[in-house]
């Protein structure tokens, strides 16, 4: 019993100055994941050798395609370039916590460079994020299809959810695999905790605020 109540301790702990850490790390996360998912088309549409290109706080402009006759294979490589580059950095961070599985595993905290890789993973966390507005949108009624993975679905002629619900799904392993399994038990209600407030509000920083008038 008592055995129990100590765990049950450990499992509700907060800890203040980690929260603040981590909470200022998902703010970061938040614009440096927005502003690299844009780096993705970006450098798509150079290597494509669109001209004009521009990145803004949350979009990117190609410009003008080289090749009249490519313009729909090249609309599709400009739409993925964006989720591409997210979900292989999320994936360059599981691996990295694969390579370290054991020092994890036994880690009563995590270490600055141990919390590194767990945050390159959790950009994962976009998909599930856009599946859970465009559901928002949905039951509204007006259903947004702006997102990437809903324009490379109708390009490709494929079922509308089928990219943004298969994605988010594999997201939100990832998310269930970080926080249960690799942030310990002592500093997992921190990380949650500092999870949601961070990234609510790094994205209504630079959405709302810092974004449009430092990158219009």
């Amino acid at each position: 019993m008592v055995g129990d109540q100590s765990q049950n301790i450990h499992i509700i702990m907060f800890r203040s100055r980690l929260f603040v850490f981590l909470a200022a790390g998902f703010i970061a996360a938040t614009v440096i994941g927005t502003l690299s998912h844009e780096c993705g088309h970006y450098g798509v549409a150079r290597s494509l050798g669109y001209q004009h290109c521009h990145i803004g706080y949350n979009y990117s402009n190609y410009g003008t395609a080289v090749a009249r006759e490519e313009a729909i294979e090249s609309q599709m490589l400009l739409i993925a370039g964006g989720p591409v580059q997210t979900l292989l950095t999320g994936s360059a961070g599981l691996l990295l916590i694969a390579f370290q599985r054991k020092k994890y595993k036994s880690a009563s905290t995590l270490s600055l460079p141990q919390w590194l890789p767990v945050f390159l993973a959790l950009f994962w966390s976009r998909q599930v994020f856009n599946f859970v507005l465009a559901i928002c949108h949905l039951a509204t009624g007006r259903l947004v299809i702006r997102a990437d993975e809903f324009r490379l679905t109708m390009l490709l002629n494929w079922p509308l959810w089928s990219i943004m619900a298969g994605t988010a799904i594999a997201g939100a392993a990832v998310m269930w695999y970080v926080c249960f399994r690799i942030v310990p038990r002592d500093q997992r209600m921190t990380f949650i905790a500092a999870g949601l407030t961070g990234g609510l509000l790094g994205a209504w920083l630079w959405l709302g605020v810092a974004g449009p008038r430092l990158m219009p």
